[in-house]
């Protein structure tokens, strides 16, 4: 075992990487109340911390009951921030989000996180105690990559684009900091539950990571571009309907050429009647 020194600077560190990415989408989210918009953005990064959150949280007690290791009890105190602002997330995502995709993404992430929970909480009550931590770990070790995932959802844009701009780099960032802190902190502790994800997750990352330098962002902010391009599309539709209301139709241009012709010849304006030409109908002249 490594010095409880060591471990005590591992631990610090490791909570303050889990909170500084669970705190990282704050810009992002406020940008989304400001310009009622969610852009191109993608709800899974903010699923991710949410649930991780509260399944982090939930192994961490329940292996600290189980086997009475303190040390455990770093996974709570890292992960009770993202349960919380994981929901603030989500809110300020589905206030904002006028895209019909992004909304039916939303609903398969939370049916996927229910799923999860519901299985996890039927295998807990029904098999050996030890036996459910271990399930209890390996629900977590999944929940752990779902994070580097979440990163990975908008990339057949980015492909298709060839711009990264619809990565979430401050996510980026933190979670290859994160990830890198968990895995020595689990090798420490000898916890596969946490070495499996974490490695997992940094290759993930390190891939997303090469994405964004071969593909340079064309736009510091991709909502911005959005909010952009969905006030042309109204301006040109209001364009449109103004010009078919203000054009003449050729009733209206016909009638101010009569007015015009009978006001030169002093004769009354003819409005459609049938006018006799002698002798058309064989009277005399």
């Amino acid at each position: 075992m490594p010095p409880k020194s060591v471990m005590l600077v591992v631990k610090t560190l490791c909570i303050f990487s889990n909170v500084l990415g669970q705190l990282s989408p704050i810009p992002q989210v406020r940008q989304f109340h400001k310009l009622k918009d969610t852009g191109e953005a993608d709800a899974a990064p903010y699923v991710s911390i949410m649930f991780g959150g509260l399944q982090w949280s939930f192994y961490g007690i329940f292996a600290f009951v189980v086997t009475e290791n303190p040390d455990v009890m770093v996974l709570v105190y890292s992960n009770m921030v993202g349960a919380i602002a994981g929901f603030c997330y989500l809110h300020g995502f589905l206030t904002n989000c006028k895209d019909t995709r992004s909304r039916q993404r939303l609903l398969m992430y939370c049916k996927i996180t229910a799923t999860l929970a519901a299985v996890q909480l039927l295998v807990t009550i029904s098999v050996d105690t030890h036996l459910a931590l271990l399930f209890c770990g390996l629900v977590s070790s999944i929940c752990g990559m779902m994070g580097a995932c979440s990163l990975l959802t908008t990339m057949p844009q980015v492909f298709s684009s060839m711009c990264s701009s619809s990565i979430n780099m401050p996510l980026l960032c933190t979670g290859m900091f994160g990830n890198s802190i968990w895995l020595v902190c689990g090798l420490m502790m000898h916890d596969i539950w946490i070495i499996a994800p974490s490695a997992v997750s940094l290759l993930l990352q390190s891939f997303a990571a090469a994405v964004v330098a071969i593909f340079p962002r064309k736009l510091d902010e991709p909502l911005m571009n959005s909010k952009i391009k969905r006030m042309e599309q109204k301006t040109a539709i209001k364009d449109t309907s103004a010009s078919k209301a203000t054009l003449p139709s050729a009733a209206d241009r016909c009638q101010p050429l009569q007015r015009e012709q009978c006001a030169t010849s002093g004769e009354a304006p003819d409005y459609g009647t049938l006018q006799q030409q002698p002798g058309a109908t064989g009277g005399t002249f």
